[in-house]
């Protein structure tokens, strides 16, 4: 869809409801055009995905709002603490659905209805009344707009879906191919990373895409359990691509084809597979049906070769193998979607209990940030005297604190633009505009035109902070009525509640909690290191279904903590200012979040091999001694947790190879002894998993701890007068 044709949609659709609105000689027109503003996003299904989630949004909203009216009707200080909780409430919850636009809603209506309440000094019916309003209104732009959107240029969620999802289908098999290459010696150049850093972009999307396809399209919502498998499939072949990736460096140039009897036949089954799956994905009948793969090793070739050598075949054999599982899953799941299949694809999952969900401490830290923004403005409100527009100072903050959720790293400054630009214009509509209209057809024209131009000016999907604000102001401080009046004063007194908003934030970014970048990044690396250090002395077993509720969730906690954190810190790192980074490359820092990256991967291999207790006594002294090793590791990552750059590589390579050397020796003298060919198969092999992960995490722990001491941390943790 043109941009052209995306603003004229929305400004019609803006114009509709609003006229509606005045006809009806309803109080606050303005409302059934915020709700348009805020549901329009060219697609069908995206627009009438994200107007349901408003509507009953809103409907939550008043359900709340008369509840804390009616339970604190005189009392205060109880009135904003409930308020306040169930906002920071709706703020966490944005963050644990796809569906977050219904939690934000609620949180930013129920402060607006039961603040609008209290300020008008009704009660009872009347309150009633006007929270009522406030949902018939929204319901309006929502019709108005769902039905502009079905008959005015209408645009399929669902193709647009099925596209972005052959996309990505697209930009994993690029991610196999470059794979093969570079196990072939070609040179990589960055390439297989920005296909990956592509391939996350467009997978973030998927999951909204997909909500929209599902309300766009009868058939997408009667499968939307396969597709959504699809997704959780795509998901994991594209960490189990990453992993392997990874892994390449411990082949120190082994040819794998001269390791593996079925390498090349594999390469040839994962090609067919993924153009097979694009095949399918774009209509067309499979020309391939999956075959088995045999992946053994070839004992011969590694006769010759350490131990760790043989290990670390013995890891990228598995990482292939459940690949290869993955791949055929999914080959599966889209050919029972696609009809090509004659049997349902039933979800394998893990096959070890799942870990509990455990809070995201970044998570919590922006609802402190919310939670702490909400009440300065309600000390402000209540102590300041006769500060102008209360409710729209409330309004104003809350929602954007609970906007910085879903973006915590979009800096201050950043809003400063679009906010000043979307009251200037708004501004000028009202005073030199309005007052020169006469009847709805020239007020009309005026809403449509400023509408069509804040569209079409911030089209763009990084311009939807732009867009969200100009729409948003222009329909709140024109505030369109039946009774229409215009004062300068109320545009200075709305240009006043920006200024005490940005005041607010400026705090916030600094108290309770620092979200500075740099000491951002700062904690993020501390709680990286502390969580692999507890991984690693955390128990064999640890994740079976006999281990303590607390330790469980333990564990569960500093798994999510490394798999998730060098994603935001990849998010942090792009607005580090230049102060922070001092005399450091910003490519250091990128490679730095490279090898955490890296590191995450191995110590979640080395918890799937953990899981598995051995079946045989006799490699428990064995076990032990990597234990030992593993507390070596455990101390760098303390120390790096502390400082990161406190750790001299070469030194922290010298002592690794010893162990490495020392572990190597103990393998050969207990594989010398009679009672070795006693040990049964399963064990061998998980001893060997156990040999490549730790050889994998110690080697990749001083490619970190070199990439950290090249970065300037000084000047990170420098004091300076930061927005």
């Amino acid at each position: 869809m043109t941009k052209f044709q995306e603003a004229f949609k929305t400004a019609l659709a803006l114009v509709i409801a609003v006229g509606i609105a005045l006809a009806m000689d309803w109080d606050k027109p303005y409302w059934a055009g915020l709700a348009v503003s805020m549901c329009s996003l060219g697609r069908v299904g995206d627009s009438l995905n994200k107007g349901l989630l408003r509507v009953f949004g809103t409907l939550a909203a008043v359900a709340v709002a008369l509840i804390l009216l009616s339970l604190f009707p005189q009392s205060r200080w109880s009135f904003l603490l409930a308020l306040s909780g169930y906002v920071a409430f709706c703020t966490y919850m944005m963050g644990s659905t796809t569906r977050w636009y219904f939690w934000m809603v609620t949180g930013v209506t129920v402060p607006i209805l039961t603040l609008s309440t209290l300020s008008a000094g009704v009660s009872g019916t009347a309150a009633f009344t006007l929270v009522s309003l406030r949902a018939q209104e929204t319901l309006l732009g929502i019709v108005v707009y769902s039905l502009v959107a079905v008959l005015v240029w209408p645009r399929s969620s669902r193709q647009t879906f099925e596209k972005a999802l052959q996309d990505l289908v697209g930009l994993e098999h690029r991610f196999f191919r470059g794979c093969i290459g570079v196990l072939h010696g070609h040179d990589d150049d960055g390439g297989l990373a920005k296909i990956r850093t592509q391939a996350i972009q467009s997978f973030t999307q998927l999951g909204s895409l997909l909500d929209g396809a599902e309300l766009d399209s009868y058939t997408m919502w009667e499968t939307r359990h396969e597709w959504r498998q699809c997704l959780r499939q795509l998901g994991d072949i594209g960490h189990a691509l990453d992993a392997w990736r990874m892994g390449f460096k411990d082949l120190q140039g082994l040819d794998p084809r001269d390791g593996m009897r079925g390498f090349q036949n594999f390469v040839e089954e994962i090609e067919a597979r993924f153009a097979a799956i694009e095949g399918m994905l774009m209509g067309q009948p499979p020309g391939h049906r999956p075959a088995a793969v045999d992946l053994t090793l070839d004992e011969r070739a590694f006769s010759d070769h350490p131990h760790f050598h043989r290990a670390a075949f013995l890891l990228a054999r598995n990482q292939m193998a459940a690949m290869e599982r993955k791949i055929r899953a999914l080959f599966q799941t889209v050919g029972d979607l696609r009809g090509s299949e004659r049997r349902r694809v039933a979800d394998r999952g893990d096959p070890h209990p799942a870990l509990p969900a455990v809070p995201d401490p970044d998570d919590l830290a922006s609802v402190a940030r919310q939670f702490a923004s909400l009440w300065l403005t309600f000390l402000a409100v209540i102590y300041v005297p006769d500060l102008p527009n209360t409710v729209a100072i409330v309004f104003v903050t809350n929602s954007i604190a609970m906007g910085l959720f879903t973006v915590p790293y979009v800096p201050v400054p950043m809003l400063f633009k679009p906010i000043f630009a979307g009251t200037l214009f708004a501004g000028l509509m009202y005073i030199v505009v309005m007052p020169h209209l006469s009847g709805y057809a020239a007020l009309g024209t005026m809403i449509f035109a400023a509408t069509f131009v804040i569209c079409y000016r911030f089209a763009e999907p990084q311009q939807t902070i732009g867009r969200s604000a100009g729409l948003a102001l222009f329909c709140v401080l024109t505030s369109i009525a039946n009774v229409q009046s215009y004062s300068f004063l109320k545009v200075v007194n709305f240009a006043l509640v920006f200024v005490l908003f940005f005041g607010v934030l400026i705090v916030t970014t600094h108290f309770p909690i620092s979200f500075r970048p740099e000491r951002v990044c700062l904690r993020m690396l501390a709680r990286f290191f502390r969580s692999s250090s507890f991984l690693l002395a955390a128990r064999d077993g640890l994740g079976h279904s006999g281990a303590g509720w607390w330790h469980r969730r333990q564990v569960a906690f500093h798994l999510q903590e490394i798999t998730r954190l060098p994603q935001k810190l990849a998010a942090w790192q792009r607005v580090l200012p230049k102060a922070a980074l001092g005399s450091t490359p910003p490519e250091k820092v990128q490679m730095l979040i490279a090898g955490l990256q890296d590191l995450s991967y191995r110590i979640q291999a080395l918890f799937e091999v953990r899981r598995q207790p051995p079946t045989d006594a006799g490699l428990d002294v064995f076990l032990g001694e990597l234990k030992s090793w593993a507390a070596g590791i455990q101390d760098v990552f303390d120390r790096l947790a502390e400082d990161p750059g406190s750790q001299v590589p070469e030194a922290l390579e010298k002592k690794l190879k010893a162990l490495l050397q020392r572990f190597e020796k103990h393998l050969e003298e207990m594989l010398a002894r009679p009672d070795t060919a006693t040990i049964a198969p399963e064990d061998g092999e998980r001893l060997y998993r156990l040999l490549g992960a730790y050889r994998g995490i110690s080697k990749t722990t001083v490619g970190c701890a070199a990439n950290a001491r090249a970065i300037d941390w000084a000047a990170w943790r420098e004091e300076r007068f930061s927005w």
